[in-house]
């Protein structure tokens, strides 16, 4: 006759190899680390000089509402701006990792308007087993979908109807605030918002366990907004510190290792 025991702990068994396949990553507690893609459709950050106006392509927000863009520290030190600033070198750090910026001088964010979408794509695909972008809204909160490609010809709708806050005054997954802003002009003048605005957030972007085995692609973004009578605003801006918004654990993702049940107790006669 079977031991009903020794078989419920064999399935406690195969249940424990699972999970552990499939969470081992929050267990070790990696930090993100930037990954890089290209995409990017917009200059968005003035560098250097004293004009924000060709030092960028677009405005972030509104033209007649605002007219801004981002600036660096060296920007803000040439033009006597009393605050504000991205850091020089694109690279910005929280608690949970860091984030590179593309290039200041080129196409450094994935700006979309409603209806518009947009693809980040892997220069080196690879499998992950967290992934996290850097975004903001301007002119009012936006609805973003996001999906997954992966090499295998899969789509995965990660995300749907997905609320990307304003880059004021928002509390919810803050990772930079205080950068300031300046209007987009020769030359650059009325620099505002620093110390404590605008902001970026960080997106999670689930992933299945089925998901972390397959190597990613690319990842579509589209600006589903509907609501309100300001279009084409609001603005779904990705990766205004970008070509790296994508985030790799560095724990890989292990095959299953076996596990054996602990050896049975010894067998003592009964007296």
């Amino acid at each position: 006759m079977p031991n009903k025991r020794g078989l419920h702990f064999f399935s406690k068994t195969i249940l424990a190899i699972l999970l552990l396949t499939c969470f081992q990553a929050p267990v070790f507690s990696q930090p993100f680390v930037p990954v890089p893609v290209t995409g990017f459709n917009h200059d968005v950050v003035a560098e250097s000089g004293t004009s924000s106006l060709t030092n960028t392509t677009i405005a972030m927000d509104g033209v007649t509402q605002s007219n801004k863009v981002m600036y660096t520290v060296a920007f803000r030190i040439t033009n006597n701006f009393g605050g504000g600033g991205l850091p020089d070198n694109g690279t910005i750090t929280d608690a949970a990792g860091s984030y590179q910026m593309a290039a200041y001088n080129s196409n450094n964010a994935l700006l979309l308007q409603r209806t518009q979408t947009g693809d980040l794509s892997l220069t080196t695909p690879a499998k992950f087993n967290s992934l996290r972008v850097l975004a903001l809204t301007t002119e009012g909160t936006s609805l973003v979908n996001v999906r997954v490609f992966f090499t295998d010809g899969t789509i995965s709708n990660v995300l749907t109807n997905y609320s990307l806050p304003d880059w004021f005054n928002n509390t919810t997954n803050v990772v930079l605030s205080g950068f300031g802003r300046v209007t987009r002009a020769t030359p650059a003048t009325e620099a505002d918002a620093f110390p404590s605005n605008p902001r970026m957030y960080y997106v999670n972007i689930p992933l299945t366990c089925a998901e972390k085995q397959k190597t990613v692609l690319k990842l579509n973004f589209t600006n589903v907004t509907t609501a309100g009578n300001n279009a084409p605003y609001p603005n779904s801006i990705f990766s205004p510190f970008p070509a790296f918004p994508i985030h790799r654990m560095l724990q890989p993702i292990s095959p299953m290792q076996p596990v054996h049940p602990p050896a049975a107790p010894p067998w003592y006669p009964r007296v």
